[in-house]
C-alpha cells in the first residue's frame, strides 16, 4: 500500500496533489476493513485539505480482492465468502454506489473517477480458499490454479 503525505505550504501552491486541469486529486478507497481505516484517515484529511484532495471510501467490512467461495485463514472452520462481497466486479445501478449495502468497484469507478485507487490485499485473500470455478479442494498461494484466479481479481 503507498501511503501520500500531505502537502506542505511549500508544495501546494505547486501542485502535486492536484490533477490535470488543477482539480483535486480524486482517490478511491477499496477492500475490507483494514481499507476502511486507510479510507475514514484520507477522508479525514480530504476534510482539512478540500481543495487538494476528495475521497471515497469504497471499501468494506470483510470484503477481500478474491471473490466467490469459501475461505479460511489457519486452522478455523472457513465461511462463505458472502454475495455481498462477491459482487464488486458487476456493475450496479449508479443510484446505489452510495449504499453500504452495495459493493461495485466496478461501478464506483465510473462514477467517481478516480485518479488514483488505494487497495489493501489483505488476509481475506491469502489464506486458504475453495472457489468454484477452479475446484472444490481448499488452494492456497502457491499453487498453479490459485495462483492464476487470484491475478484475475486483482485485473
Amino acid at each position: 500500500v503507498a501511503v501520500a503525505l500531505p502537502p506542505t505550504s511549500a508544495t501546494a501552491a505547486s501542485g502535486p496533489w492536484l490533477s490535470p486541469g488543477g482539480r483535486p486529486t480524486r482517490v478511491m478507497v477499496a477492500g475490507d476493513s483494514v481499507s476502511v481505516q486507510f479510507g475514514e484517515a484520507l477522508q479525514a484529511l480530504a476534510l482539512e485539505e478540500p481543495e487538494h484532495l476528495v475521497v471515497f471510501n469504497e471499501a468494506h467490512l470483510g470484503c477481500g480482492t478474491t471473490r466467490y467461495g469459501a475461505r479460511r485463514i489457519a486452522d478455523d472452520e472457513g465461511g462463505p465468502v458472502g454475495d455481498v462481497c462477491s459482487g464488486w466486479g458487476e456493475p450496479v445501478d449508479p443510484s446505489t454506489v452510495a449504499d453500504r449495502e452495495v459493493v461495485s468497484w466496478v461501478t464506483a469507478t465510473e462514477v467517481f473517477l478516480p485518479d488514483a485507487v488505494v487497495l489493501h490485499i489483505s488476509p481475506w485473500d491469502v489464506g486458504d480458499r475453495r472457489v468454484p470455478s477452479i475446484g472444490g479442494d481448499w488452494v492456497h498461494l502457491g499453487q498453479p490454479a490459485f495462483d492464476a484466479y487470484v491475478l484475475s481479481e486483482y485485473r
